[in-house]
């Protein structure tokens, strides 16, 4: 349980400090298509915001996260298929679908419980 005034910060992995296992959940529903798609729309209502061409461009690369922090570390590790770019790449390209199939289950069993909570405090 957290204070309602806590502040809680989470650290995004880079090379120095890849993802762990016990993240992947929280980043596989962090950057889910369907999270992303709702905080870019967030920030643009909230700020007054028109669509242009960055907001298109963002949107269109939704899975790329996925890619850099989630299936390219998996894929490196694995022997054999590590050692080969062309090989990490086709195994990239196997895995992504699988990733962000996972995603956006877990982005839309989310936003149910949102929504379900959101509605039970209205009452």
């Amino acid at each position: 349980m957290l204070e309602q005034t806590s502040i809680a910060t989470v650290c995004h992995p880079d090379s120095a400090h890849p993802l762990e296992a016990m993240d992947l959940p929280l980043f596989v529903l962090r950057w889910s298509p369907k999270w992303q798609r709702e905080s870019l729309d967030y920030f643009r209502k909230k700020w007054g915001l028109q669509a242009d061409p960055y907001f298109d461009k963002y949107a269109k690369q939704k899975n790329w996260r996925y890619h850099d922090n989630i299936v390219l570390p998996v894929v490196r590790k694995v022997p054999f298929v590590g050692s080969s770019h062309k090989v990490q790449k086709m195994a990239s390209v196997a895995m992504l679908p699988f990733v962000s199939a996972v995603g956006t289950r877990l982005g839309n069993r989310h936003a149910t419980r949102t929504s379900n909570w959101n509605s039970r405090e209205i009452q």
